[in-house]
């Protein structure tokens, strides 16, 4: 049973009836040595049991060859007999027809057949039999062989003068002595290969009983003396196997805080321990891998709601088997529920759209040969006809021989993004426009004072291109008269951060200088750092002309008020 935790792996103190007894003189030997010492006796008998058995199965096996022996001469005498009856019937039928190319051919290999198994049948018969054979067989067998060649010669030479009548007369008449002939050979050989059968399957019945009794006797002796050395290996082990069985059931039902409470000094104690030191470490295991695997769906899952949010998903590619693995936020990305089915490099390639598929391809390539990483926009039809826009970003991982064996990456729907980049795109383009009409000149500069845009009526009044008036450009436009407070009071802003404003005259394009109001004020950003200046600079060379009169004309009354003035004092005139 379960132990509780406190002190559950302390050494526990012997149990009684654990200890090995004294059976036999081999009780004081450990079972490491006892177990290889009754092994070798057994296998030592059984060693020479089958020392035995297999002189008795050599003696099956030889009267056994003998047999097929004897049936193999049989068969060689048929053959030659049925190649005498085919010789005859063959060449009665191709005399009839009168072709004697086909006659010839026919009869050569007739007789080279049969001169095989003639040979064949002569070397059989030679072999040493175990019956007295009829001397005579061989004689016959050597007459049907010198016979039948003739034969073939004669027959042959009746094919050139293309004497057919006289080649079935020879047929029909010499051949059916060769046939009877071999005929005799054939009962003669089979009389003696039935006597040869008896003898030796009687010899085989007789060794087979001499084979069973050594092999029962042996077998009895083996059992006898196994059964005695289980007995007491079982006796002397059982016991401590029955411990160690209940821990490896309590280990199985995941108690890992099961002890064994094993005494002695043997291996199967020993074992006990290790078990018990194992089982401490696997419960330390346990509870490390318990942890990990909440960890990792913790992780997992907040990768995929990650994953959902930010609509990044992540693929592999198996270069081997051509799979793809998306997770499933990808499969979202593309219209599709997550993992709706098995993906492959030609199933991707349906849903990007063609005239994207150039590019992809291109990056492909240049990723798996060893250049940069897999970058790739492309548009991907979804499943309902709604076209998305996609970014994959992806590495190759190889083996060790270089050979790229995986690709791997992410990818993320920037639909939206490149929706909002070309409205962006359009909204500037359309202030752009507004700025460059305005009857007024716009410019920016950056946080250190240096130009950094002017609109096109800029452009048109002074004359001078963009690159030009960059940086402190500008600066060649401005009245000499002016220059040094200007510049002097642009300074100050940029160091203050103040707005600023001032009443300038620059030069036209023309040449003419005319007075502009301009103004400039900072662009900060959350942490009020200036990222940007913008400004307005305003003709005012008419409100100037204007002052001017303004001022001759008031001069003029002042003038003339004093005059009146004066006037009257002397006259008295009030």
């Amino acid at each position: 049973m379960a132990q509780d935790n406190t002190g559950h792996f302390a050494t526990p103190a012997p149990l009684k009836g654990t200890g090995s007894r004294n059976y036999f003189r081999f009780g004081e030997w450990k079972i490491g040595h006892l177990l290889p010492a009754f092994f070798a006796a057994i296998v030592l008998l059984m060693i020479v049991g089958d020392v035995i058995a297999v002189l008795q199965l050599n003696r099956v096996e030889t009267r056994a060859r003998r047999f097929y022996e004897a049936d193999g001469k049989s068969l060689a005498i048929m053959h030659v007999y049925l190649d005498v009856v085919t010789f005859r019937d063959t060449l009665t039928g191709l005399a009839h027809d009168q072709n004697a190319h086909e006659f010839a051919s026919r009869a050569t290999a007739l007789r080279d057949n049969f001169l095989r198994h003639v040979t064949q049948a002569q070397q059989t018969l030679n072999s040493p039999p175990d019956v007295s054979q009829d001397p005579t067989i061989l004689i016959r067998l050597e007459t049907v062989r010198a016979a039948l060649p003739l034969q073939v010669d004669t027959l042959l030479e009746l094919v050139k003068v293309e004497d057919w009548q006289a080649i079935r007369f020879r047929l029909a008449g010499q051949e059916r002595v060769l046939i009877a002939l071999s005929s005799s050979l054939v009962a003669d050989v089979e009389q003696e290969v039935a006597q040869e059968h008896a003898q030796a399957l009687e010899s085989v019945q007789r060794t087979r009983r001499q084979l069973y009794l050594v092999l029962s006797l042996t077998a009895l002796l083996i059992l006898l003396i196994a059964a005695a050395l289980g007995w007491y290996a079982t006796r002397r082990i059982s016991r401590s196997l029955t411990k160690l069985d209940a821990g490896a059931q309590a280990l199985a039902r995941g108690e890992f805080g099961y002890e064994i409470q094993l005494s002695g000094k043997d291996e199967l104690a020993d074992l006990a321990r290790a078990f018990n030191r194992a089982a401490q470490q696997l419960q330390k295991f346990y509870d490390d891998i318990k942890r990990s695997e909440a960890y990792l769906a913790e992780s997992n899952a907040r990768l995929e709601e990650a994953q959902r949010i930010t609509h990044v998903g992540y693929w592999e590619w198996d270069l081997l088997t051509d799979r793809v693995n998306w997770s499933d936020e990808t499969y979202r990305i593309y219209g599709l529920r997550p993992q709706e089915g098995p993906m492959d490099l030609a199933t991707v390639r349906e849903k990007i759209h063609p005239e994207d598929w150039a590019g992809v391809f291109r990056a492909l390539q240049e990723a798996l040969s060893g250049g940069a990483r897999y970058t790739a926009e492309c548009r991907v039809f979804r499943p309902t006809g709604e076209l998305r826009i996609i970014d994959n970003q992806g590495d190759v991982k190889r083996d060790t021989s270089g050979r790229p064996i995986l690709m791997f990456g992410t990818v993320q729907d920037i639909t939206d993004r490149k929706r909002a980049e070309d409205a962006l795109r359009k909204s500037e383009k359309e202030l752009r426009d507004v700025i460059d009409t305005i009857p007024a000149i716009v410019w920016s500069a950056l946080p250190d004072g240096s130009n950094a845009y002017v609109n096109r009526r800029f452009i048109e009044y002074s004359g001078m291109s963009v690159e030009q008036m960059a940086g402190s450009g500008w600066q060649a436009l401005i009245h000499p008269d002016d220059l040094e407070r200007h510049a002097g009071k642009w300074v100050e802003a940029v160091a203050t951060g103040k707005p600023t404003e001032n009443e300038v005259r620059s030069r036209r394009s023309d040449g003419q200088y005319r007075w502009q109001l301009d103004r400039g004020v900072p662009l900060r950003d959350e942490d009020g750092n200036i990222v940007k200046w913008y400004g307005v600079t305003t003709d005012i060379e008419d409100r100037k002309r204007a002052e001017e009169a303004l001022g001759v004309l008031s001069r003029d009354l002042q003038e003339s008020k004093a005059k009146l003035e004066e006037a009257q004092r002397i006259t008295h005139v009030g």
